[in-house]
């Protein structure tokens, strides 16, 4: 049915998926993709992730010790060496 509509080219369906899915509210959204399997990912500025360390009082080892910790419930910091660098 999908391709009777958009066409017989897949980027025409995907568009018209893309379409569907924001029309509909972003809770029911979240919820298609939690039953999908899809995990969302979010990720933190380095700004975020050196005033995170540096007020909870992190040393660099225990930062990469939540980094893995943080990245298994799909929140992603960013690479050490570029916190390091900008945090001198």
């Amino acid at each position: 049915m999908r391709e009777q509509i958009a066409g017989p080219f897949k980027t025409s369906s995907d568009v018209q998926r893309v379409s569907e899915l924001k029309l509909l509210p972003i809770n029911d959204r979240h919820e298609i993709s939690s039953k999908a399997g899809v995990k969302e990912k979010t990720g933190m500025s380095i700004e975020s992730a050196i005033a995170m360390k540096e007020t909870v009082g992190l040393t660099w080892n225990q930062l990469g010790t939540q980094r893995k910790f943080l990245k298994e419930f799909g929140l992603n910091l960013p690479n050490e060496a570029r916190k390091r660098r900008r945090g001198k």
